[in-house]
């Protein structure tokens, strides 16, 4: 449904009816999602150093630990949402509101599913926990804490699955401040919690209780926005053909999603095994601060992912090549300069909050430095994927992924400790989805070579290398002058032996302004003459002017033909496309493409030309947490 089609609702629409372009939409949901983002992580931290302060560092691992089991249970969802967002895309550019009715009365009925499935998966892994978890004995209430992980996640589903359409409308930033204002609110009742009763039951309790009321709230919100979902109606029957497609993405995705919770949840259960539930403590720590640093990273992505969605549905593939790359180079000097920080800056940092017993030596460091970038540089091929639908062309991929880096883990980490494992996640994302998502996109939606892509990854690593080791030379030439040991090796503290407090934090902000000034100079340098620099350059300064011109008339912001029949046009790297006669508006601000690319009615996204089945399986969708 498009923004026209909301002035009908009982409420005031999120957009005041305005047509915005995605540029326009992108920015604010990117805004919105970074800055919440860094407020929760801010939040979030500190009440990690009262939860390490008030509890044993026993109960920092079970945290760690049962987060992974849960995620591990919820593999019957993975591939629902990612699938039903998708599919909503093409009924809400057409204003199809009945399709929509039926896509979200399809989704609701798969995750009262999934709730039970979860229930009934929880309770069936019970009796295996004591062989799961060798300190079992010495922790109380243990089964109690699994069942109240087990609650929260499967209740969560019974609420959350309508925040999906505001997603879809490129409205995130509405489900942003719902999901992160009640997480804050979760937060500062945990800390309150800790500090009265030291209990972890409690502090569960109170996560239960916000996880539900922000998701009812959210869906309370969604009802409101779209009315036509609360409508007495019958919900329409949903097509044969959308059904059957949504399946079969689901059928995709949940091999895609169920080898990334592998991935991502199994280092958890291979130190618990061979190092024990501390050393799974002091590993969650650093997953904590490092988790959430690509959190605030990976929020532009989130935030763009619909408006990637309607770029693939209403324009052409010249276009999402240059948006793509272009996106490639924000994500290397994004995910660069935080990889940089975190080096110079973790282990002090981790010192400081948690105390030296949870510090890492600089081999460790480095290694899950370069496991950020690489798992970072991921991202656009990663949305773009997921956005332009290409679930099916590598259905094997993520699980081939979880299969070598558990492989990989266990006989490292039986042989070199906790390091093993971060080797295991290293080598397994180069050996697979670091090239072979990519190489998917420009096989079976660009359909041509992706050599220049991959040019671009290796260019860009290098100049990232380059700024690396030039900042932490700075950084070691600085520090040396204050006295300051090298911080990176865990010798953290040089002056915070005489100054305490007051000379850790001095040592942290000479390294973060040697990092911000350093980096950014370097990859300047290097950049700033490439045409996707310039794309991004224009792109922003077009976005400031058209912000300014809002100001100026004290409007929330129009976008579309408006704008462009000023001649104030959103740039997109080439040539505006069509004249405005061929199949849709000709909107240079890239609110409203021409209908070039869009198959015709009962054709598959990407099929191939003249009718052909596609490459796999008779035409997956080529075309979105």
């Amino acid at each position: 449904m498009g923004a026209r089609s909301l002035r009908g609702a009982r409420r005031r629409p999120l957009d005041d009816g305005a047509m915005r372009s995605r540029t326009e939409y992108s920015a604010r949901n990117t805004t919105v999602s970074m800055v919440c983002s860094a407020v929760t992580i801010v939040a979030g931290y500190f009440v990690r150093v009262v939860f390490t302060h008030e509890l044993s560092a026993a109960y920092v691992g079970v945290n760690g630990l049962f987060t992974d089991v849960i995620s591990i249970l919820s593999l019957s969802e993975l591939g629902i949402e990612t699938a039903v967002t998708y599919a909503l895309y093409r009924p809400i550019a057409d204003g199809d509101e009945d399709a929509q009715r039926a896509i979200m009365g399809l989704y609701a009925k798969a995750y009262r599913v999934v709730a039970a499935v979860v229930v009934a998966l929880g309770l069936a892994l019970m009796p295996f926990l004591p062989a799961l978890i060798p300190d079992y004995g010495q922790i109380p209430d243990l089964n109690v804490i699994y069942l109240m992980y087990v609650a929260n996640s499967a209740l969560s589903y019974l609420f959350v699955y309508r925040r999906t359409i505001i997603d879809a409308h490129q409205l995130r930033y509405v489900t942003v401040l719902y999901v992160d204002g009640f997480l804050l609110l979760q937060y500062a009742l945990q800390a309150l919690v800790l500090v009265k009763t030291r209990q972890f039951v409690p502090y569960l309790a109170v996560a239960i209780a916000c996880t539900v009321a922000g998701n009812v709230a959210v869906s309370r919100r969604a009802l409101r926005t779209f009315p036509f979902l609360a409508a007495r109606t019958p919900v329409p029957r949903i097509a044969r053909s959308t059904r059957d497609a949504i399946v079969r993405d689901i059928k995709a995705l949940f091999l895609h999603r169920g080898g990334k919770v592998l991935i991502n949840n199994t280092d958890n259960l291979v130190i618990t095994y061979f190092c024990g539930i501390v050393a799974t403590g002091v590993y969650s720590n650093y997953y904590l601060i490092i988790g959430s640093i690509r959190q605030v990273c990976e929020a532009a992505f989130r935030g763009v992912a619909a408006s990637v969605g309607n770029l693939g549905a209403t324009t052409e593939a010249d276009r999402v090549q240059r948006v793509l790359e272009a996106s490639l180079l924000v994500t290397a000097w994004g995910f660069g300069l935080a990889t940089i920080c975190l080096y110079e800056l973790l282990n002090p940092f981790i010192d400081l909050s948690f105390d030296r017993q949870f510090l890492y030596g600089g081999d460790v460091l480095a290694l899950l430095c370069v496991n950020f970038y690489v798992m970072g540089l991921r991202n656009p091929s990663s949305v773009f994927h997921d956005s332009l639908g290409l679930f099916w062309h590598d259905r094997y991929r993520e699980l081939a992924e979880a299969a070598v880096n558990l492989a990989v883990s266990i006989a490292l980490c039986a042989r070199m400790g906790v390091i093993g494992v971060f080797v295991g996640t290293l080598v397994a994302s180069l050996a697979t989805s670091s090239w072979l998502e990519p190489w998917v996109i420009y096989r079976h939606w660009l359909r041509r070579s992706s050599m220049g892509y991959f040019a671009r990854m290796a260019g860009y690593t290098g100049v990232v290398c380059v700024a690396w080791v030039v900042t932490d030379l700075v950084c070691r030439l600085a520090c040396s002058g204050l006295g300051a040991a090298d911080v990176a090796t865990g010798d953290v503290f040089g002056i915070a032996g005489s100054a305490g407090l007051a000379g850790d934090l001095l040592l942290m902000a000479v390294r973060l302004t040697i990092c911000l000034v350093v980096t950014n100079a370097v990859m300047f340098a290097a950049l700033h003459g490439t045409a996707d620099f310039r794309l991004v350059r224009d792109k922003l300064a077009w976005l400031a002017r058209s912000r300014g011109r809002d100001a100026v008339r004290g409007t929330r912001g129009v976008g579309g033909a408006a704008d462009g029949a000023r001649g104030d046009a959103e740039p997109s790297g080439r040539e505006p496309v069509g004249d405005g006669s061929a199949g849709g508006s000709a909107d240079p601000s890239g609110s409203v493409a021409p209908d070039v690319g869009r198959p015709a009615a009962g054709e598959t996204w990407g099929a191939a030309p003249g009718g052909a089945a596609g490459d796999e399986g008779g035409g997956a969708h080529a075309r979105r947490h």
